[in-house]
């Protein structure tokens, strides 16, 4: 009976261990990377919109765990040609800001996020029109009017929510919905700009946008991270 007990003793002391090492945390190593972005989606506007051209890059690390700052970087020309006038702008744009992870990694390779995140952005843009044509049957038609060329810029803030996923090793896919919110910007004459890029519609004091773009990861350096174990029920 006493070695019976003694069996009986161990046998729980080993499950006991091992249940309260199956609850705890394990530190691993993850890898941290450099996420280098293009928003692909800014080539459908070449088809659909090809009065304007966008090209817009990206760059993202895990500075902390979940946390990770942001830098966007874009130039934009539009060259709009109407029956009343020709339209001419061209600009670039950068936002800054950071995006947080909203699921804790499952082990420390897994890279995948659903995010919500904020930016702050500036562009600094010029526009230009000539070949104005107004249409009055009382004081007769006026033609060849043309506004000159201006340097103007505009800030605004952003929030959105998103997803990156990883669908090959070092690659991944993102899209994001956004909301943005107009700041200030330069206001000359009697028009507004016809587009503030990077930001959207330039009368509006709000705009929603979206983004999809195409990732690739660069490891930087090892560090450890925390990884959540979950224990396995056998049934």
């Amino acid at each position: 009976m006493g070695k019976i007990s003694g069996y009986s003793f161990s046998l729980l002391l080993f499950l006991w261990t091992g249940v309260a090492f199956s609850q705890t945390d394990t530190n691993s190593m993850r890898t941290v990377d450099a996420r280098v972005g293009f928003d692909v989606s800014k080539l459908a506007l070449f088809y659909l919109q090809p009065e304007r051209k966008t090209l817009e890059g990206s760059l993202d690390m895990e500075l902390f765990p979940s946390v990770y700052p942001t830098v966007e970087l874009g130039v934009n020309t539009i060259r709009l040609k109407d029956s009343l006038f020709n339209y001419y702008s061209d600009g670039a744009y950068g936002r800054i800001g950071v995006d947080y992870n909203l699921v804790y990694p499952k082990n420390a390779g897994d890279k995948d996020m659903f995010m919500g995140g904020i930016r702050f952005g500036y562009a600094r843009y010029t526009d230009h029109a000539d070949s104005i044509k107004i249409i009055d049957n009382y004081w007769g038609n006026f033609n060849g009017g043309s506004l000159p060329s201006t340097a103007m810029n505009a800030e605004w803030l952003e929030l959105l929510a998103g997803l990156k996923t990883e669908i090959f090793k070092h690659f991944f896919l993102g899209c994001s919905l956004r909301w943005r919110i107009l700041l200030s910007k330069t206001k000359e004459g009697l028009t507004d700009p016809y587009w503030i890029p990077g930001y959207g519609t330039g009368t509006d004091k709000s705009y929603f946008g979206f983004n999809y773009s195409i990732y690739y990861a660069i490891p930087v350096y090892k560090r450890q991270f925390k990884v959540k174990a979950v224990k396995k029920e056998e049934k």
